[in-house]
């Protein structure tokens, strides 16, 4: 019958499969088998409902290997020629491991390309700051002296709005002044009389 199970122990499976006992349960869990806990052992075991056409189909294989004892069982190849089974690190695919080996050695030289380029940019940063700083303080300097001159030019107005008119009368010869007269008289106001 299709619906026939023998419910076995993951030491018994691993014995009638001819994997091992990790392998015998991860099989188990894959194949979604029904598993329950063991009334006659003690230390909470679990039995496994293995399909017997699975059973069968590993003893078909296992008297097949009798039959031909010398010849080594065939294993299934990848695309390198290397048998999915047969590598390191306790069975794993070689493969996988060299693949791994890879996307870590990737993952190493992007995280070194992060780290430097974040160097860069905080440098970069470091470097605008400084000239933003420096251009800053040249602004406030012209800004400030530009201010003293607007003060200078202001008071300067501001004194000749308040000087009475300069304008003379009379010429020194007692005629009416000419514009040159005026002139002169504005000249020595500002320079204080030192106008001969």
């Amino acid at each position: 019958m299709a619906d026939e199970v023998v419910w076995l122990s993951y030491s018994a499976l691993a014995e009638q499969l001819g994997i091992s006992r990790e392998g015998a349960r991860i099989k188990a869990v894959r194949a979604q088998w029904t598993r329950a806990q063991d009334p006659a052992a003690n230390d909470g075991g679990v039995l496994v409902a293995v399909p017997k056409a699975v059973l069968d189909a590993a003893s078909a294989r296992r008297s097949a290997d009798d039959r031909h004892p010398g010849v080594p069982r065939r294993r299934k190849q990848t695309k390198n020629g290397v048998s999915p089974r047969s590598g390191v690190n306790g069975g794993a695919d070689t493969g996988v491991v060299t693949e791994l080996a890879a996307v870590r050695a990737r993952l190493e030289a992007v995280e070194q390309e992060r780290d430097r380029l974040r160097q860069d940019h905080a440098d970069e940063l470091a470097r605008l700051t400084a000239a933003h700083e420096a251009d800053r303080r040249d602004l406030r300097a012209d800004r400030d002296r530009l201010l003293a001159l607007l003060d200078e030019q202001a008071a300067a107005l501001r004194a000749l709005a308040t000087a009475p008119p300069a304008t003379p009368t009379s010429s020194p010869d007692g005629r009416p002044p000419t514009v040159l007269d005026t002139i002169r008289a504005w000249a020595a106001r500002r320079l204080g009389g030192r106008l001969q």
